[in-house]
């Protein structure tokens, strides 16, 4: 069921892989997974945004922050920002770790619809996530409303 597994996965700051070749790729795909994940840095990983920054990011809750393997999120911030400023807050082994960031926006416009796209479906699987544990009707909305506003497909649009 792709549905449960993306929404599980989405919803517990993990992430599902499709092996196309079925069972028999997984013993093929599984080392670079392993060697991805091997090298910890922070889990648990937060974001804090600093006081007045209205930005719109997912996903909210992100996987851990490996070596190896990028952490991608994906934001929006209002028109006129010229910087943004904010802290990953997580666990470094038994200790609690941060980094700062402080990020100028000049010329930082979407120039790349796949960007623009990329935050839409992040923000849709946020919602449904949302939908899955309340049962919120005004839930649909939004996401229908979101999914029509940046042309996006919405995933698993049957099941909902």
């Amino acid at each position: 069921d792709t549905y449960l597994l993306d929404l599980l996965s989405y919803c517990n700051r993990g992430e599902a892989m499709n092996i196309s070749s079925g069972r028999w790729g997984i013993e093929q795909d599984l080392p670079a997974l392993m060697k991805a994940v091997s090298r910890p840095v922070l889990s648990d990983v937060r974001f804090r945004f600093a006081t007045g920054q209205d930005c719109e990011v997912y996903p909210v809750l992100t996987s851990n922050l490996y070596l190896d393997r990028p952490l991608v999120i994906y934001g929006r911030y209002p028109k006129g920002m010229d910087r943004v400023v904010f802290q990953a807050v997580g666990k470094a082994g038994p200790r609690n770790g941060d980094m700062l960031f402080d990020l100028p926006l000049e010329g930082t416009g979407v120039k790349d619809k796949t960007l623009r796209d990329d935050w839409a479906l992040q923000k849709v699987y946020h919602l449904i996530g949302q939908h899955a544990r309340r049962g919120d009707p005004a839930m649909l909305d939004e996401i229908r409303r979101t999914a029509r506003t940046y042309g996006v497909a919405v995933p698993h649009r049957d099941r909902l």
